[in-house]
């Protein structure tokens, strides 16, 4: 005959049974909690490029710009087409001649230097030649040419574009000084008339 004690053990062992079962049936059918989803990666922007020559300069207004110039000693005026520099401060051409003389050739060579500033991007140089008064219009209408392509070859060795420079030439056209005083020669006047002069044109 089986004892009270062996059938509560019996009995306690089904219980047990039972609620271990239904504990796996609602773990089963509990709904499950979704795994968090990954928030998307947020793109970094690459650094900007830094250009190898420094960042670029702002066009320089004529007025500053003539300012630049004249503190390096050169003369130079704003006009109705840009700003005039007019080279050198001291004689530029022999009489007769378009050679370049070595003091004019270190002042265009600084001149070269501030015309490839960021600050003239984009804005061209027109380089005008003259002559004196001595000799027919022909024979100074092709000497000034001549000192112009002089000036220019100088210019594009010092680092300016080609492509930023042109010529024009007036000859004896337009003197900077008298070429005669009281019907004299005028040796001085004649000297500074035999002259280029440099034209950063308006954009």
């Amino acid at each position: 005959m089986i004892g009270a004690h062996t059938m509560r053990r019996s009995s306690a062992a089904r219980v047990g049974t039972v609620l271990l079962l239904a504990s796996a049936w609602l773990a089963a059918c509990a709904p499950k909690t979704p795994a968090p989803v990954p928030a998307p990666p947020v793109g970094v922007p690459p650094p900007p490029t830094r250009s190898v020559s420094g960042p670029e300069s702002p066009a320089m207004a004529n007025p500053d710009l003539v300012k630049v110039f004249t503190s390096r000693g050169f003369d130079a005026r704003e006009e109705g087409a840009g700003v005039v520099i007019y080279l050198p401060t001291v004689y530029l051409f022999a009489f007769g001649k378009s050679d370049v003389d070595a003091q004019a050739r270190t002042q265009l060579a600084e001149i070269a230097t501030l015309l490839a500033e960021p600050m003239l991007a984009g804005r061209r140089i027109t380089v005008e030649g003259h002559a004196d008064g001595v000799g027919s219009r022909h024979y100074n209408q092709t000497l000034s040419e001549a000192r112009a392509r002089a000036v220019i070859a100088v210019l594009e060795a010092g680092g300016v574009a080609g492509d930023r420079l042109s010529s024009r030439a007036y000859g004896k056209d337009r003197p900077l000084e008298p070429n005669t005083v009281d019907g004299r020669d005028n040796p001085d006047g004649r000297a500074r008339n035999r002259r280029v002069a440099l034209v950063i044109e308006n954009r």
